[in-house]
C-alpha cells in the first residue's frame, strides 16, 4: 500500500473544477452544500491530515504528488515496492541462514 497526497490547495482547485463538469449536485454524498465543504479548504486539510495519519498508523510510505508527473508517481511506486521485496527476500532468508548455523 502507497498513500499518495498532495497540497490542499492543488487538490481544491482539482476539486472546483470537477464540480464545474458534474455541477453542484449531490454525487454519492461526496458533495454537500453545493459543494463548500467539499473545497472548503479546513475541511480538505482535514482530510488530508487523517489520510497522513492512517498511512503512518500503518506503516505505509506517503507520496506526495503535488508537483509529479504520473510517470514519476509510477515510478516512485515501483521502486518502493522493488525495496520491500527486497526486505522481504531478506527477511526470509534471515531465519535460513540462523537456522544452519546452530
Amino acid at each position: 500500500m502507497v498513500g499518495l497526497t498532495l497540497d490542499p490547495k492543488v487538490l481544491i482547485d482539482i476539486r472546483r473544477h470537477r464540480l464545474k463538469l458534474i455541477g453542484n449536485t449531490d454525487t454519492m454524498g461526496m458533495v454537500r452544500q453545493n459543494g463548500t465543504e467539499y473545497v472548503d479548504e479546513e475541511a480538505v486539510k482535514a482530510e488530508l491530515l487523517w489520510a497522513r495519519r492512517l498511512c503512518a498508523s500503518r506503516g505505509w510510505p506517503v507520496i506526495d504528488v503535488s508537483r509529479r508527473s504520473i510517470e514519476e508517481t509510477a515510478a516512485t511506486v515501483v521502486q518502493l515496492m522493488d525495496a520491500w521485496h527486497e526486505r522481504q527476500k531478506a527477511a526470509q532468508a534471515a531465519p535460513r541462514a540462523d537456522a544452519a548455523t546452530s
